[in-house]
């Protein structure tokens, strides 16, 4: 699957949650890529700890 593709999937399992967990889930979603545009090391780091979130889930 396309990163754009795993994306959309899931603003589609997210928008089946509660407003709450919605709200939670933008803000962190908003808190990395503010991270991420802060310099290209900065992307660079948000990317890592992207993937070894999905390696150690």
């Amino acid at each position: 699957m396309n990163d754009k593709a795993e994306y959309y999937q899931l603003k589609g399992m997210v928008s089946e949650m509660s407003a709450e967990d919605q709200a939670e889930v933008a803000k962190a979603e908003a808190d990395v890529i503010a991270i991420a545009k802060q310099s290209d090391k900065a992307m660079l780091g948000a990317l890592m700890a992207m993937l070894r979130l999905a390696i150690e889930a």
